[in-house]
């Protein structure tokens, strides 16, 4: 059966397109991804033109964000007419009356029909999965279920030539690489500063507004301007030793996920994987005063935090070799910290001790009792969510030994000996 829609046509070097609009259903009903082709198993590896779908992304992710939010939106699907014919009428062909105004643009608009041949999503194939699986799964459910499928989907189509077949494969293929090579995901940190369903990014977000904990601004030097930017760096995951940045949003998000976890608000309920929508304003709003107290309490009572949050000037001298705890200095460190502060507080030391306490702790970053631990042979500190539990036990232990088992104290010991070595642990400051 033809496919019939209305569409503007345009050029792009030496590839002819079809923009369009079609709604879901038309559009999971008509397409499909290229590893339902007949010819896809006798295809060489050169000639598949996709990647394999990822169908735990579907089933977890984009489903669910179809049906649970109402502000849902996807980009435009690319559809590969493959081996069928086209025809593409203008409306001045057609007998429509149009303007003198706008008859230089009205030869690209028109309708165009699809006979025969397969329609393959070339780009937007697991969102094309989700859609389907939105539609006709009775196992999704959803408050916005039912609209789905009425959804206005934007759909570009691109021709395959059959009369040169081999070029226009090989043509294809590179098109398929372009869209996946350059339409990169965004950034860890774009996505906690602009995301408005994620409870951990929004609360994240209020502690660098002006007046709260993290609302400090440094002026910086680039070249012969000034820049004034927050304390918080938002678009790197890591932190230069001459920066006048304290720590990384990426590094202040994990902490948020820390401090809200001590009070049993878990990702389920706060993150957008699984949640997809925002949360109500009455759940953002205490789970953000729980991280101010957090982060107000560690501010004002580590002394070296004190230094620099008054004047980040000092920052760069206080990451010199050499300088004593500069590890306290480093975002991941700041992770830990709060990891640390959970299991202090949890087994009974007061928050405000808890921080008195982690002044004493020797946050060297040369010192013995982080080697292997933490700081890997090369120096570099290791980003494995291993090496962060286990330092965070070790510190733990340093600032709430008073609170320990005897036999708790053991599996700390235990624990640090497997990536240290060593069954030696430093003495508690408590």
């Amino acid at each position: 059966m033809a496919v019939v829609v209305p569409a503007v046509r345009g050029q792009m070097g030496s590839t002819p397109y079809y923009m369009t609009k079609m709604t879901a259903r038309e559009l999971t009903a008509s397409t499909r991804p290229a590893s339902e082709l007949d010819e896809w198993a006798g295809f060489s590896i050169e000639e598949r033109m996709q990647r394999e779908l990822n169908m735990n992304r579907v089933h977890n992710e984009i489903v669910p964000y179809l049906v649970q939010s109402p502000d849902r939106f996807f980009a435009a699907f690319v559809v590969l007419i493959y081996k069928g014919e086209i025809t593409f009428e203008p409306l001045g062909e057609i007998g429509a009356k149009v303007p003198a105004a706008y008859r230089s643009v009205a030869s690209d608009i028109g309708f165009l029909t699809i006979d025969g041949g397969e329609l393959i999503v070339l780009d937007g194939q697991h969102r094309h999965a989700a859609l389907k699986e939105a539609i006709s799964s009775d196992k999704v459910s959803g408050p916005f279920k039912a609209q789905v499928p009425s959804d206005q989907m934007e759909v570009i189509f691109i021709q395959f030539d059959r009369e040169h077949e081999a070029e226009s494969r090989e043509k294809v293929r590179r098109i398929f690489n372009k869209l996946n090579r350059y339409a990169r995901p965004t950034g860890r940190g774009d996505n906690i500063i602009t995301s408005e369903d994620d409870g951990y990014a929004i609360v994240t977000r209020r502690l660098l507004r002006a007046g709260e904990p993290l609302g400090v601004t440094v002026t910086e030097k680039k070249g012969a301007q000034e820049e004034r930017n927050l304390i918080v760096n938002w678009r790197s995951n890591t932190i230069s030793d001459r920066s006048l940045r304290f720590t990384t949003v990426s590094a202040v998000y994990e902490s948020v996920k820390v401090i809200l976890g001590h009070y049993g608000i878990n990702e389920d309920e706060f993150g957008e994987k699984k949640r997809v929508t925002r949360p109500g304003d009455d759940e953002i709003d205490e789970a953000y005063e729980h991280a101010q107290e957090w982060w107000d309490a560690v501010l004002a009572g580590i002394d070296l935090f004190r230094v620099v949050i008054k004047d980040p000037a000092q920052l760069p001298k206080l990451r010199e070799p050499g300088m004593p705890n500069r590890l306290l200095l480093k975002p991941a460190a700041h992770i830990i910290l709060f990891m640390a502060l959970s299991l202090a507080v949890k087994r009974g030391v007061e928050l405000s001790e808890a921080i008195k306490r982690l002044n004493k702790v020797n946050w060297d970053i040369d010192a013995p009792q982080w080697a292997d631990v933490l700081i890997q042979p090369n120096g570099r500190i290791s980003a494995r969510k291993e090496h962060y539990d286990v330092t965070a036990e070790l510190v733990a232990y340093q600032i709430s030994a008073d609170k320990m088992t005897s036999d708790q104290i053991e599996q700390v010991r235990r624990s640090v000996a497997q990536f240290s070595g060593s069954e030696n642990l430093p003495d508690p400051v408590a």
